[in-house]
């Protein structure tokens, strides 16, 4: 992890460091985490995914005893062959006082260009009533916002996923995650709706 000419830069290297726990080995790879955790908002992000099987991914969560909910707004593997211009965005529910088992509510929306060839911009819109999520000002899902009514902490990480995006091959490491800026806008009235904030970006 570095921050380079004004930007973070989360790096996925093929290695092997001692110590590691069993299981954790051959790859290694970076993840941020905030220290404030934040409710509702208008979170935009330019960033460019790393090219590699790894993934270069931009989240929200907070695992509480009474509450643990998570909001995806990417997930990317642009290294995997077929999945250069995939995003996918994701909720998911793992408990609250009333929710005992897993819940997702995800969506894959396919992006005009490869998001390793260039900076993209991705946004999470959050609200009392619903989220929604953005690509290049495009809107890529929408879903209820029937649980995530809990303060989250913001993520940035790079993860393997050899059942979902496949192993990463050593010859395609190192690959930089680049993460040119981070923008958000809270709401005046947390328990208002979209129109309590006029001056946050205009959105569909």
């Amino acid at each position: 992890m570095a921050v380079r000419d004004g930007g973070l830069e989360l790096t996925a290297r093929a290695e092997n460091l001692p110590d590691l726990p069993p299981g954790y080995h051959t790859f290694t790879t970076a993840s941020v985490l905030s220290r404030a955790t934040v409710r509702y908002g208008y979170f935009e992000v330019k960033a460019r995914a790393m090219r590699s099987h790894a993934s270069s991914a931009f989240w929200f969560y907070r695992a509480d005893p009474e509450a643990w909910t998570e909001i995806d707004v990417f997930e990317i593997s642009a290294g995997a062959p077929g999945r250069e211009q995939k995003v996918y965005c994701n909720a998911h529910v793992f408990r609250t006082p009333t929710v005992k088992d897993h819940l997702q509510f995800g969506a894959v929306h396919d992006a005009a260009t490869g998001l390793a060839d260039d900076f993209h911009v991705f946004a999470v819109d959050w609200d009392p009533d619903r989220i929604r999520w953005y690509v290049d000002g495009v809107k890529a899902h929408e879903i209820p916002n029937r649980h995530w009514h809990y303060p989250l902490n913001m993520a940035f990480d790079s993860e393997a996923f050899p059942d979902w995006f496949g192993r990463p091959d050593p010859a395609e490491l190192p690959a930089t995650f680049r993460i040119e800026s981070v923008r958000s806008w809270r709401y005046r009235d947390v328990d208002a709706g979209p129109e309590c904030c006029p001056t946050r970006p205009s959105v569909p």
